[in-house]
C-alpha cells in the first residue's frame, strides 16, 4: 500500500506560514470498510462448511431433510395440477430403489423430475403398481401412493425406510416415520 501524502502546515522562522507532505501509512475508511465486507463473506463461508461436511449423503438427517423436500415438492405439483386442470402420473419403482420421483403431465407432455441426487432413494411401497393417475378434475390419486425414503440404493427388502411419503386418494400429502 502506498502511503497516503498529508500536508502540514507550520512557521517557519520568519513568521511565515510553510507548507510540507509528510507521509503516513494507514487505512482509508473505504478500504477499512471493505476489508472488513470480505472478512466476513469469508467467515459466513467457513461457518457454514463444517455442516454440510459432516453430513455425508447417506446420514440420517440429510436422508430425512431430502424426504421433507421431496413431499413439499410432490404437495406442489398437485397444486399445480389442480390450478392448471392438467393431469398427470407418478412414477415411482417398486422393486428397486431409485434416487428419481418422475411426474409425466398431460397436454402439453413434458417429465418433471424430483432427483435426490444421491442423499436419499424412493421406492414405491405398494408392490401391485408403480404407475399412478391423477385426475384434477375428480380430484383423485389412482391409486394411493405410499413412497418409502431411504439411504442407499438397494432392492426392495433391502431398503430400510426412515420416512414414508403417504399421499392420498385426494391428494394430501404426508410424511411419516411408520408405514401407514
Amino acid at each position: 500500500m502506498k502511503p497516503s501524502p498529508i500536508v502540514e502546515a507550520g512557521r517557519d522562522g520568519r513568521g511565515d506560514t510553510s507548507f510540507r507532505e509528510t507521509s503516513r501509512s494507514a487505512f482509508s475508511l473505504s478500504e477499512l470498510l471493505i476489508s472488513i465486507l470480505i472478512l466476513g463473506v469469508l467467515s459466513g463461508g467457513v461457518a457454514l462448511a463444517p455442516s454440510s461436511s459432516f453430513l455425508d449423503s447417506s446420514s440420517r438427517e440429510s436422508v430425512i431433510r431430502e424426504a421433507e423436500r421431496a413431499a413439499a415438492w410432490m404437495q406442489r405439483v398437485f397444486h399445480k395440477s389442480l390450478l392448471s386442470g392438467r393431469g398427470f402420473s407418478v412414477r415411482v419403482a417398486s422393486l428397486q430403489s431409485q434416487r428419481r420421483i418422475v411426474v409425466h403431465w398431460a397436454s402439453p407432455v413434458e417429465d418433471e423430475v424430483y432427483d435426490g441426487e444421491g442423499r436419499a432413494y424412493f421406492l414405491n411401497h405398494a408392490l401391485e403398481s408403480f404407475f399412478c393417475q391423477y385426475t384434477p378434475k375428480w380430484n383423485m390419486l389412482t391409486p394411493a401412493l405410499t413412497i418409502r425414503v431411504g439411504s442407499s440404493e438397494s432392492p426392495r427388502k433391502g431398503l430400510k425406510a426412515l420416512r414414508y411419503i403417504v399421499v392420498s386418494p385426494y391428494g394430501r400429502v404426508s410424511l411419516r416415520d411408520t408405514s401407514p
